[in-house]
């Protein structure tokens, strides 16, 4: 049976499809979805975020921060001159999940030259949906925090535990990416 690139993503996204040693791009209007799939049949998915890829912010003046959606993602950011998005630590800012994307394995953040060292974004995820950012500044709705990226120390955090949803937000300051990478699986 030949399947379309998109039927194959979405059962190898579920694990239906055991296919090794490929690469399946999918590129969709909102989301650029992609699955790798390795000799060991276990299945990858990741999500890339830019400011490229999501219109609302490349509709604004730059430093104005806006609500946007990209996909199964929800954001309330800016973006700078250079085109990198730009979070702040006053809510309602950062970047939640609003459909999984799967078991949150790993986030990794490419790191905006604008980002001063030490500036850190903190990961959450709990396993009911996120509504807003907003709920990121609450005990009660933000979920567990995983843990964190810090700007010159780190570019990535691996998920050990079982997260459906993730969300991300500065711990203190203004800080800026260039992209932002969900693996899940």
């Amino acid at each position: 049976m030949k399947m379309s690139k998109g039927l194959m993503l979405f059962m190898a996204c579920l694990g239906l499809v055991g296919v090794t040693g490929a690469v399946i791009t999918s590129s969709s209007p909102n989301i650029m979805d992609n699955v790798v799939l390795a000799q060991t049949r276990s299945v990858s998915c990741y999500d890339t975020l830019t400011v490229s890829g999501i219109q609302e912010l490349q509709d604004v003046n730059a430093a104005t921060y806006t609500e946007w959606d990209y996909g199964k993602y929800h954001g309330q950011t800016a973006r700078t001159t250079g085109n990198a998005i730009q979070m702040r630590s006053t809510k309602p800012s950062g970047i939640v999940a609003l459909t999984t994307p799967g078991n949150v394995r790993k986030i990794v953040v490419e790191w905006n030259d604008g980002t001063a060292n030490g500036r850190t974004i903190d990961i959450y995820g709990k396993n009911e949906e996120y509504t807003s950012p907003e709920d990121l500044y609450a005990a009660s709705t933000q979920g567990t925090k995983i843990g964190s990226i810090v700007c010159g120390t780190s570019t990535e955090l691996t998920i050990n535990d079982n997260y459906a949803y993730f969300g991300i937000r500065s711990n203190k300051s203004a800080l800026y990416l260039d992209s932002l990478t969900i693996y899940s699986k």
